[in-house]
């Protein structure tokens, strides 16, 4: 079994301390060898890969002190790759690619460690439901 990611990547851009538009980038791998049903031999080999490009907005609320909360609406599209494969080389089963829409909303909080690095979480729906990561400012 071997996976990549999720890895994201966004920019965002300040219209008012309080509003932002941007965009994100996101990549995944995952590859996989299936068992027969007594576990011996490999059955089928899957891989699928995805890459998502979105647009975002981010709504800050006002907060007091080092944590600022948001909201975030991203939507954009879903870059899908894949194929199941016997241990032959056949092809198993045809890979049938989800929606080419890629989506989300979250709430999120970030904590400042200094002028310019904030640490990050985020719940949301759609292309993740938790996500963590370090945030840097850019002037």
């Amino acid at each position: 079994k071997k996976s990549v990611g999720p890895v994201s990547i966004n920019y965002e851009y300040h219209l008012n301390p309080q509003v932002s538009v941007g965009v994100n980038i996101s990549y995944a791998s995952y590859s996989a060898d299936y068992k027969d049903i007594l576990g011996l031999a490999t059955a089928f080999t899957g891989k699928l890969r995805n890459t998502a490009l979105m647009l975002q907005t981010i709504k800050y609320f006002e907060t007091e002190g080092d944590i600022l909360i948001y909201t975030k609406g991203n939507i954009g599209l879903n870059l899908w790759s894949g194929e199941y494969k016997t241990s032959n080389g056949g092809v198993f089963k045809n890979f049938n690619a989800p929606t080419p829409v890629a989506y989300n909303a979250v709430v999120g909080l970030k904590y400042g460690f200094g002028p310019s690095t904030f640490g990050y979480i985020e719940a949301g729906y759609g292309k993740y439901i938790v996500a963590i990561g370090i945030s840097v400012k850019v002037k």
